[in-house]
């Protein structure tokens, strides 16, 4: 496709910006794109990004490709001519990461001129900047919220009752407990975990502490639970379990929301959780992912009967509300467009 030098170079910032604007497990930002003169976008993965504890079936890294394929979609939107993204083709990785190249090939996408965007694609395109996480206490909610919003592609249910916000804690305090028990999963959680400025990827990726709004205290804490022999310890005398604990913040929420649709493909469900937290930043909310609610099939059909909904899957789920006044927000930290981006001129 000819495009004038101007709206390429336009293209290749939206490209550039969807990489930011995804989400990923850990923030582990395992995708590479190589943008060609056709218009053809190939995303490669990065081996060593991969999440081998939390993700040995690959279902967030597909899901992550879903917000990626989304990002790219509505970052489109900003073009003056109208443009969209079609999905060309995707590769089934292997769960034996080792196995796999150290970069390797994981779908290919295309950019093609669509008819028309709809109204609802461009306002949620304006929210990509804006989309913001909070892990910690929010502050009570300015207005009433709908039941339910009607998305083209999912829907979101806000769950506001106390109980079943309790209930829905206790839930997820047991699966999320379930994997920081495990020392492997929570050695790995470390690896990710940038909770000191003197970390050599303090500004490039993962977990950072200022991202996560962690104070110095709860950090120091954070580093002696996930990566010392007092993991074995408080898991022994059955402290591990309060001590990580966020009963008190998902039961104290103002709303849980639960986007939802009819898909139980990863990928499908990536691009509906992007566009669901996008729709919640359009109302002004900040969210915290419970994302291991999505990881058993208990949690996943009982998190469906507190929503009453005709969907068949759950494709993410946050506790919302306003950021506090006293809180600073702090952008998740991205590698550089010169680690994850390539244009290809043919």
């Amino acid at each position: 496709m000819n495009h004038s030098s101007n709206e390429k170079n336009k293209i290749v910032e939206c490209l550039k910006n969807s990489l930011r604007h995804s989400v990923s497990a850990h923030n582990s930002q395992p995708f590479q794109l190589k943008y060609f003169s056709e218009d053809k976008i190939e995303v490669w993965a990065m081996r060593d990004r991969l999440l081998g504890e939390a993700d040995n079936e690959n279902k967030a890294f597909y899901a992550s490709l879903g917000t990626l394929f989304e990002s790219i979609s509505l970052s489109l939107c900003k073009l003056s001519a109208p443009y969209d993204v079609a999905l060309v083709d995707m590769i089934n990785i292997p769960n034996e990461i080792e196995l796999l190249s150290s970069i390797f090939l994981v779908a290919v996408f295309k950019i093609y001129p669509s008819q028309s965007r709809t109204d609802e694609d461009k306002e949620l395109c304006q929210m990509l900047e804006k989309r913001f996480s909070h892990r910690g206490e929010f502050e009570k909610l300015k207005y009433e919220l709908p039941a339910l919003i009607d998305l083209q592609s999912c829907r979101i249910h806000f769950i506001q009752n106390k109980m079943d916000k309790k209930n829905i804690a206790k839930i997820y305090d047991e699966i999320n407990y379930k994997f920081l028990s495990k020392k492997n999963y929570a050695k790995e959680l470390y690896t990710w975990m940038r909770l000191f400025s003197n970390h050599k990827n303090w500004s490039t990726d993962g977990l950072n502490r200022q991202a996560l709004n962690l104070s110095l205290i709860e950090a120091i804490g954070a580093k002696l639970i996930l990566s010392t022999f007092l993991h074995g310890v408080l898991k022994k005398i059955k402290m591990l379990k309060p001590i990580l604990s966020e009963m008190h913040y998902t039961a104290h929420a103002p709303a849980i929301a639960v986007i939802t649709g009819q898909s139980t493909n990863a990928f499908d469900a990536g691009r509906g959780m992007m566009r669901g937290w996008l729709a919640l930043t359009k109302l002004g909310l900040y969210g915290s992912s419970m994302s291991a609610l999505l990881d058993t099939e208990f949690s996943r059909t009982k998190i469906l009967t507190y929503v009453n909904s005709s969907d068949i899957a759950i494709y993410g789920i946050f506790r919302v509300g306003h950021l506090p006044a006293d809180k600073q927000f702090f952008e998740r930290i991205r590698l550089p467009s010169e680690i994850t981006f390539q244009e290809i001129r043919n």
